[in-house]
């Protein structure tokens, strides 16, 4: 396209030229004007999001790569607006502080339909621009850059303006294929509802682009619960419950509700960010160092994998090893089963942040919860989220793998059969310590002692544990399971037999197999430390003494 060497007004030049400094830019594709190049047709910019921020950098962006100024009034005077760039969403508040309300935007959409439609010879291209600042901040930016990165929230002006401050030197701006206005009208459908169908299609491709750029959205913990509430196995356990408790189904449902917010994460990206630039630190205060052993067997069996890691169960620590080795090697941390314990004030609500979803240690009487439980499951299948869970149940105090609990394990399964949209497969990982955090509870509890309960107390209590030293931990990954070919191997005829009933005859036994073969892959995987070979031979010495 011919650009006519036009650039916005005066003050919109200014404001350009105060962010100008804050700012590096980088095009997706390199060089998007190309996009452009074969139409005479005037362009208007649409953005997943309208901000001040947004639009001076879609200026910036245009004017490096000398397209069409969106600042600028189009072309023609089809648009009732004194610049060329719309949004499909805009926030509405107070000029800085305000919450931030998230509401459909499409009038200049509308006006330009109109147009296109009234005037047979007009044709306009619509360009999709979507806008990443601070996806992936820079290690050596600290925590608090990684706390105003890019996510899917609605985010406030002010905290909008921090991000581009803080992290304005990491911004992506994605131009996508330009589309014509005059192909949409020509579907033949009314004005209303081609809006409507342009709105709905865009919507979706700038869902799938920031899915594909920042990670899947996981952090709409109230739409995900209202998922779980609608799902007919929770219903149907409602009405149940209400029948035979005879009680009103409302109050059933306030129980069920209850139930999926004890239950639910509230999975955050910059949280995660976060924790992984403080854990970085801590690690090289606590341990002596990590040697992560066959990480490559992971890499090559991640993509287009729903994956469910199966660590063993030594420490606290292991979970939050499995996920920081996880998103410092380039793969999304994990959906982590946790006891219900583990809610602490504070701490729950942190775990929840990074992904953890909580649990009762037993909840089979309770039919309500169980079915609140299992379909969240089968939420977090659906959208695309690796799980991590311990199938020992709980701690080994001994070093030693305890006989695995199939209860996760049949959730997963079934969800499968009820979700199969990507093959899953089981990853295995055995966690070996040269010395464990929980050491002196664990000697206390073998010599006779109870357990002592968690709560927020005791862990600042145990924080004196930090200063400390525990050698060396190796994180070794073992030989996958496929799911699909454990079930040919078990039941050859499944597919069939899943579509008939949702718990067929062969579901217990192969189910069990599944987790005696994850054990076995764990121990298989095993790393053998020093600490190992000196306990494994005072064991074997009398009265286990050696001088």
């Amino acid at each position: 396209a011919n650009v006519p060497d036009v650039r916005a007004p005066f003050l919109w030049r200014l404001l350009g030229a105060l962010i100008r400094p804050w700012l590096k830019i980088k095009t997706e594709p390199p060089q998007p004007e190309q996009r452009l190049q074969n139409s005479d047709a005037p362009v208007v910019y649409l953005l997943e999001r309208y901000g001040l921020s947004n639009a001076l950098i879609l200026e910036e962006a245009c004017r490096q790569h000398q397209l069409p100024p969106p600042l600028m009034p189009m072309p023609g005077g089809h648009l009732r607006k004194q610049r060329s760039v719309l949004a499909l969403s805009r926030r509405e508040g107070s000029l800085l502080f305000g919450r931030p309300r998230n509401r459909t935007h499409s009038e200049g959409l509308a006006q330009l339909v109109s147009a296109v439609r009234a005037n047979p010879a007009l044709d306009v291209r619509v360009v999709p621009v979507s806008i990443f600042v601070g996806r992936a901040p820079a290690r050596e930016s600290g925590w608090f850059s990684v706390l105003f990165s890019e996510n899917w929230a609605m985010v406030g002006r002010f905290r909008r303006f921090l991000s581009v401050l803080l992290n304005g030197r990491d911004t992506i701006v994605h131009f996508s294929e330009s589309i014509s206005l005059r192909e949409v009208v020509s579907e033949g459908l009314d004005a209303e509802r081609t809006v409507r169908k342009a709105s709905r299609v865009m919507r979706a491709h700038f869902s799938r682009l920031r899915a594909a750029v920042i990670g899947p959205d996981l952090s709409h913990r109230r739409t995900l619960i209202d998922s779980v509430m609608n799902a007919d196995g929770v219903r149907q356990a409602i009405r149940s419950t209400a029948s035979k408790e005879s009680r009103p189904i409302q109050q059933i449902e306030g129980r069920a509700r209850s139930y999926a917010w004890e239950v639910a994460a509230d999975y955050s990206h910059p949280a995660v960010r976060s924790a992984s630039c403080l854990l970085k630190s801590g690690w090289t205060k606590l341990f002596d160092g990590i040697e992560v052993h066959h990480f490559d067997t992971l890499k090559q069996v991640a993509p287009g994998h729903e994956v469910i890691y199966v660590p063993c169960h030594r420490s606290h620590m292991d979970y939050l090893l499995v996920s920081y080795l996880l998103y410092e090697n380039g793969i999304v941390p994990p959906h982590i089963a946790a006891g219900v314990n583990l809610n602490l004030p504070i701490i729950g609500s942190l775990l929840r942040k990074g992904g953890a979803f909580f649990l009762r240690r037993s909840f089979k009487a309770n039919a309500v919860y169980s079915a609140v439980f299992s379909d969240y499951v089968t939420q977090l299948f659906r959208r695309g989220a690796s799980l991590e869970y311990f199938v020992e149940g709980g701690r080994s105090r001994t070093g030693r793998m305890l006989d695995p609990r199939a209860g996760m394990l049949a959730m997963t399964v079934k969800s499968f059969l009820a979700e199969s949209r990507r093959p899953v497969v089981f990853q295995p990982v055995y966690i070996g310590y040269e010395k464990i955090l929980e050491g002196k509870s664990y000697i206390g509890e073998l010599s006779g002692k109870s357990k002592e309960k968690e709560s927020l107390f005791g862990l600042l209590r145990s924080l004196k544990l930090l200063r400390e030293r525990y050698g060396k931990v190796a994180v070794s990954f073992g030989e996958p399971i496929h799911l699909a070919e454990h079930l040919d191997a078990s039941a050859p005829n499944w597919r069939q037999d899943a579509r008939e009933n949702d718990r067929p005859e062969w579901f217990s036994n192969s189910v069990n197999r599944l987790a005696d073969r994850i054990a076995v892959n764990i121990n298989r995987s095993a790393d053998v430390n020093p600490v190992n070979l000196l306990a494994l031979a005072l064991l074997a010495t009398p009265k286990h003494a050696m001088a």
